[in-house]
């Protein structure tokens, strides 16, 4: 059982990690040259969609995890979805179970799978990229 305590709090600070280095980082080239035109007057083609959708587009985020008992399941609903959607409520995020890690590398193979993995060590990193 501490054993896997240990594995769901490593997965809360990756996860913590990685959205707290995407929130941090600064504006990207698209933003800046979006913010001149604004400030000349002018709108984009990204705004005039943006207009089109409406406002209420959320972003998704997907986590992944290997397949876990209903104790787990629990601990990970108190302990990391809760405090999540809490930090971003504005974010739709999302945490997709694996059956074997061979379906989480086909996945990401095909150019699709979960924007952060939940691996067993830096050594898997390599297969993933």
């Amino acid at each position: 059982m501490m054993k896997k305590t240990k594995r769901i709090l490593a997965l809360t600070l990756t996860a913590w990690s990685l959205l707290s280095l995407t929130a941090c980082s600064g504006p990207k080239a698209s933003e800046t040259a979006t913010t001149e035109k604004q400030a000349a007057g002018e709108s984009t083609t990204a705004e005039k969609t943006e207009a089109a959708k409406g406002e209420g587009k959320r972003e998704k985020l997907v986590i992944s995890t290997y397949l876990a008992d209903a104790a787990q399941v629990a601990v990970r609903e108190k302990y990391i979805d809760g405090p999540l959607q809490e930090a971003f409520p504005d974010v739709d995020i999302e945490i997709k179970m694996y059956n074997d890690r061979q379906s989480l590398q086909v996945e990401v193979a095909g150019g699709g799978g979960p924007d952060i993995l939940d691996l067993d060590g830096p050594t898997d990193v390599a297969e993933f990229a």
